[in-house]
């Protein structure tokens, strides 16, 4: 969407172009009193055109020449056209900076963007994308933490032995579990530690309750 952006701004412009250039064209040849009728009709096209890919209101001269409006800013008047830059604005979204935001190259303001391609590409990139990237995370944690709870009421399929160690640190062993600074939650609950012989038979089991607010590694 970021791209179709990039790409439509360029467009637009050429479209704006054009139809400043045929502005001129019609008023040197209705100067002569002679209704323009080709050109007009070509720069109707034009502005339908111009109009699929954004929002324009049009106000005809009484040279035969139409200024062309987006958003309330002039975008052709008369025989000049404005130019539209897309330019990288880290403000849109922190973690995207490559976000392109859609501003008059001569004042830098950006362009009040209602309708037609243009709009519809923001909109998809700021709005219906960011949606469903918030869904699917919220889809991902759901089946992180139940994922996780179904395995906690599991038992592994192979035995250990020796030493075990986490990648998940705490920031004191004497600090609750629940206010340590592990990534993940902690529930009360409990575990049970199972010691086989070398014969593969169970000859002790240990079950180590768990209180999120008081339990911590040392116990």
């Amino acid at each position: 969407a970021n791209e179709e952006v990039r790409a439509l701004v360029p467009a637009i412009n050429a479209l704006g172009q054009q139809v400043a250039a045929i502005n001129l064209d019609i008023a040197r040849a209705e100067a002569t009193g002679n209704p323009a009728n080709d050109l007009r009709d070509k720069r109707d096209t034009l502005l339908d055109e111009l109009a699929g890919l954004v929002n324009i209101s049009t106000n005809e001269r009484d040279d035969g020449m139409v200024d062309v409006f987006l958003g309330g800013d002039e975008l052709v008047t008369g025989k000049r056209a404005r130019t539209l830059v897309a330019q990288p604005d880290a403000t849109i979204d922190p973690t995207r900076p490559e976000f392109l935001r859609v501003r008059f190259e001569d004042t830098l303001l950006p362009a009040n963007v209602l309708n037609g391609e243009l709009a519809s590409a923001l909109r998809m990139r700021d709005v219906d994308l960011r949606g469903l990237r918030d869904r699917m995370d919220t889809l991902a944690l759901g089946l992180i933490e139940n994922i996780n709870r179904i395995h906690s009421q599991g038992i592994g399929l192979q035995t250990l032995g020796g030493t075990l160690s986490t990648t998940n640190g705490v920031s004191d062993p004497t600090d609750p579990l629940d206010s340590a600074g592990l990534p993940f939650t902690v529930s009360d609950g409990s575990f049970d530690l199972i010691a086989y012989n070398a014969a593969g038979n169970i000859v002790e089991t240990v079950t180590v309750p768990v209180t999120a607010a008081t339990t911590t590694l040392n116990d």
